[in-house]
């Protein structure tokens, strides 16, 4: 069974390019545009327990709740606490923030990966080959 990689964005045109590639990838694909829905979802435990993704890639710039709180809920879930997570922004503020945050502390933050926008799609499969292994049905 292939990899299951949940891509939350605001933007519906960029989930649907991402949708295409991951799926021609052979990865089983979900899409949100609604961040504070997958934090709250962490929060709770109410997160997907029987089908958990494999990889989260996570815009931070989010209509109605910040990536980075999306980012924390993530990692205070336990659930989803080792999920890994491509967080792929253009944000060069919040980027570092990310970035720092990883530095400060790499036991919480060890499988989490800046993306830097603009990308190219060859250089995401890359980054989620080296996370996760590249796709079973592939």
């Amino acid at each position: 069974m292939s990899k299951r990689i949940l891509v939350i964005d605001d933007r519906e045109e960029l989930l649907t390019l991402l949708r295409m590639l991951l799926e021609d990838a052979s990865y089983r694909v979900s899409v949100s545009q609604d961040g504070a829905e997958i934090a709250e979802a962490a929060r709770s435990e109410r997160s997907d327990r029987n089908d958990p993704p494999d990889l989260i890639v996570l815009d931070l710039r989010l209509g109605g709740v910040s990536g980075l709180d999306v980012l924390e809920s993530l990692r205070g879930g336990k659930t989803t606490a080792e999920i890994p997570v491509i967080v792929a922004t253009a944000a060069v503020t919040e980027a570092d923030i990310v970035e720092n945050l990883i530095t400060a502390d790499p036991g919480r933050y060890a499988n989490v990966s800046v993306l830097k926008k603009p990308f190219d799609g060859d250089a995401l499969l890359e980054r989620i080959e080296q996370m996760i292994g590249v796709s079973e049905a592939s």
